[in-house]
């Protein structure tokens, strides 16, 4: 009896309350249905109102979604189940039968009475219905008049705003409060001692760096590398850049976000869902199935274009309309225990960490993922620390961006580049310590001078790497293997430029005299290219654009003739004028030499 008071009690106020809103209309609502008054009398539409409870918009970085969840309210007092729809199922009203079917009656005529449910649904929506904005990205945005961080807890600097991101990246949540900003700083700080500091302090500095994004893409020179940790398998690279992968959520080496077994449409959508963070993609292997390393040898070029430049794929829909393009806007770590063989430019595009056995300290490494969730706490304190600064960083950033790259020049450019925005974020993490009391100011700048230090020999042995591995050196090494092997083979000439002895046949690339090797330009190119493609490597350069950089490193001859340049002249052999390739014996008896490491 108490339950059917209550309930009765009850439903006299949600009716009291729906008549209310529709009090300048000719709807009302009683204990048997929804009613319009009409000039022949009363006429009942519905045993049931449709009353929207949320009117939520979806922003997305480019568009925008809008949904109603409605909940039905039938005359008997019951309430129906709630049902989110896209604003254009909801104007339809087809929706009805589907999601509450026997529940609830239409009177006929039913479309015309579907008509007058949707009309009192509209003007019940302005009475009850709630304005909510769910933002479906990571990263920073501007509410209002100020910025704030979302992350899939909810959002830094505003109690109000939702954030509903993927399933598969639901993990980046941050605390919703900090304990102690020095004991959460103390254990990121930890992080520099768990590996040797040339690995620890550039993975602090690409955690540090990654929330600045925003600012940096504001001020036109957003970070645009990836950063690579390879070692042998046990070496725990995963787990440590799970650890890294903490500061932005709770994360082990079996849970990172990404792998070399997703799509590229999967880490298209990733990229750029997980905006201002910390990306990871884990364990690029040697497969021994031919097909498998190409796969993931090509996925990994195609992230290091992506991050690299910044920029998506463009793609079709099925009615031939271009669909929205994904570009990463956060930072990529890209964990394996190789590396293919790229081009110069792909290596521009990434630094280098190299990780061996025994680097790790284990017991340390234990005790800081004992206290992850303190890293957690260090990063949204990190966030709360950069919002009154927001408005700034853009000019901060780029000043500092600018100076630091004129100070790292040396080699490629895009290197320099690279030790630029790894200084700011490590800078930026240095300063956060300070003004946390974790570091006194004087320790500050000895720390920088270490870190500084480490990152200038990275650069080091990264531009070596780069020049060993430039079309020209690739081109050298190849041929100098295959002649020492007797893979292939050039007839010699004598002093008067006659050949002797020797067959063509097979492997035959053309003749050598005591200052120049003569190759047939097409079949030299297509010697190599297969060497490299037995191994599993891509020899990407035109012939053409192959020639011009041999010419420019000072291995081979060219004739210029009227202002015009022949990179491959005629010489005559055996009374017939052919044209060669004219490389310097000097070239590849470099590589030889005991100098040479």
């Amino acid at each position: 009896m108490e339950t059917m008071v209550c309930q009765e009690k009850f439903s006299t106020e949600v009716q009291s309350g729906i008549n209310g809103a529709l009090r300048e209309t000719a709807y009302y609502f009683n204990q048997s249905g929804l009613w319009l008054d009409t000039d022949k009398g009363p006429q009942k539409i519905s045993d049931f109102v449709a009353i929207p409870q949320e009117n939520i918009v979806k922003e997305f970085e480019t568009s925008t979604e809008r949904f109603v969840e409605v909940l039905g309210y039938t005359a008997s007092g019951d309430f129906l189940p709630p049902i989110m729809l896209e604003v254009g199922q909801y104007e339809a009203m087809n929706w009805i039968a589907q999601k509450w079917g026997l529940s609830v009656t239409v009177e006929l005529p039913r479309q015309k009475n579907l008509a007058h449910i949707w009309r009192v649904s509209q003007e019940l929506g302005r009475e009850f219905a709630k304005d909510t904005i769910i933002y479906t990205h990571m990263g920073w945005r501007r509410i209002g008049d100020r910025w704030c961080y979302l992350h899939s807890g909810g959002v830094i600097g505003d109690e109000v705003a939702q954030v509903e991101l993927a399933r598969d990246v639901v993990g980046y949540t941050l605390p919703d409060h900090t304990d102690s900003y020095q004991e959460a700083v103390k254990a990121s700080l930890c992080m520099k001692d768990v590996a040797p500091s040339e690995i620890s302090v550039p993975l602090l500095a690409l955690v540090y760096l990654s929330p600045l994004n925003e600012f940096f893409r504001q001020a036109g020179c957003e970070p645009a590398f990836v950063t690579m940790l390879t070692g042998p398998t046990g070496t725990m690279k995963s787990t440590l850049a799970a650890l890294a992968l903490c500061h932005f959520g709770q994360f082990t080496a079996k849970s990172l976000p990404g792998s070399f077994n997703d799509t590229r449409n999967a880490l298209d959508v990733k990229g750029f869902a997980l905006k201002d963070t910390l990306m990871v993609v884990d364990d690029f292997y040697p497969s021994a199935y031919r097909s498998e390393y190409a796969k993931m040898a090509s996925t990994l070029q195609w992230l290091l274009r992506s991050f690299g430049d910044r920029s998506g794929r463009a793609r079709m829909t099925s009615d031939i309309k271009l669909r929205e393009v994904y570009v990463p806007r956060g930072n990529l770590l890209v964990t394996g225990e190789d590396v293919p063989s790229l081009e110069q430019s792909g290596l521009a595009r990434q630094l280098m960490l190299e990780i061996n056995p025994g680097d790790v300290d284990k017991e340390k490494l234990s005790d800081l993922q004992g206290d992850s969730f303190l890293l957690g706490q260090a990063m949204r304190g990190y966030i709360e620390w950069l919002i009154p600064q927001a408005d700034t960083l853009k000019d901060v950033l780029l000043e500092k961006f600018t100076a630091y790259r004129q100070q790292a020049q040396s080699g490629h450019p895009r290197l320099a580049e690279v030790m630029a925005w790894l200084r700011i974020g490590y800078e930026m993490f240095l300063d956060y310590a300070v003004s946390c009391d974790v570091i006194p100011s004087d320790s500050r700048q000895l720390l920088l001078d270490e870190a500084l230090g480490g990152f200038k020999k990275l650069a080091s042995r990264q531009a070596v790497v780069m020049k060993d591995d430039t079309p020209v050196s690739q081109f050298l090494s190849a041929l100098n293997e295959m002649l020492a092997t007797e893979q292939c083979h050039c007839i010699k000439l004598d002093d008067e430029g006659a050949a002797h002895g020797g067959l063509k046949g097979r492997g035959f690339l053309g003749y050598v005299d005591s200052a120049y090797y003569y190759l047939h330009p097409d079949t030299a190119m297509a010697t190599v290219t297969d060497f490299y493609k037995r191994r599993g490597v891509h020899f990407s350069i035109t012939k053409t654009m192959l020639l011009k950089q041999l010419s420019k490193a000072d291995a081979i001859v060219e004739a210029v003739n009227q202002e015009r340049v022949n990179r491959t002249p005629v010489k005559r052999i055996g009374g017939k004028n052919q044209r060669f390739i004219h490389l310097k014996r000097e070239a590849l008896d470099k590589l030889n030499s005991p100098d040479e490491t």
